[in-house]
């Protein structure tokens, strides 16, 4: 396990420069960052500004995350925030008002 292999593998995650260092940021859970918050433990997400990861146990934390809840939460409000974009019908709010004022929408 390396850093490549983890970009490639996730391509949620973008190398960042942390000072002098290289590091990891989470892009999903940066652009999703209130809902990451609400399922975080103590309501942070430290990989959706960049973590270091020069290190086997960083690696494995980054993957940690990657197959947690805090991800998953981010990847949830993600396809809910296309699906309204795309004002389909998979969205709840959208499929809501289709039904009931299909005219005005």
């Amino acid at each position: 396990m390396n850093v490549p292999w983890l970009v490639q593998t996730f391509p949620t995650l973008v190398l960042v420069k942390l000072g002098k260092r290289n590091g990891l940021k989470c892009s999903l859970c940066f652009h999703n960052i209130t809902e990451a918050q609400k399922a975080a433990r103590n309501g942070t997400v430290p990989i959706s500004d960049g973590v270091r990861c020069d290190e086997t146990k960083a690696i494995e934390r980054v993957i940690e995350h990657m197959k947690g809840e805090v991800h998953s939460a981010a990847e949830r409000a993600q396809i809910a925030k296309d699906a309204w974009n795309a004002q389909s019908d998979s969205h709840p709010w959208v499929k809501i008002m289709k039904a009931h004022r299909n005219d005005v929408v």
